[in-house]
């Protein structure tokens, strides 16, 4: 009841709204590259993601095991 009262009130007028029913549109509208933002994840998959796990893995053998619970 609220609402309408202050849309009343205030702004009556039609809103134009974008296009954003789906991810692409949306993505679009938001000014995302996406060719470039998927060529970058490709990179980082081939190139950067084989030493993240290597290190990862490097850490994960030097922590303690969890103590058993009897």
């Amino acid at each position: 009841m609220t609402n309408k009262i202050l849309l009343n009130s205030y702004y009556n007028k039609p809103v134009e709204m974008p296009d954003l029913c789906t991810k692409a549109n949306a993505q679009k509208y938001l000014g995302l590259d996406m060719d470039k933002l998927n060529t970058d994840k490709d990179q980082w998959l081939k190139n950067d993601l084989p030493q993240w796990l290597a290190d990862a893995k490097e850490r994960e053998s030097q922590m303690p095991e969890p103590k058993r619970i009897k």
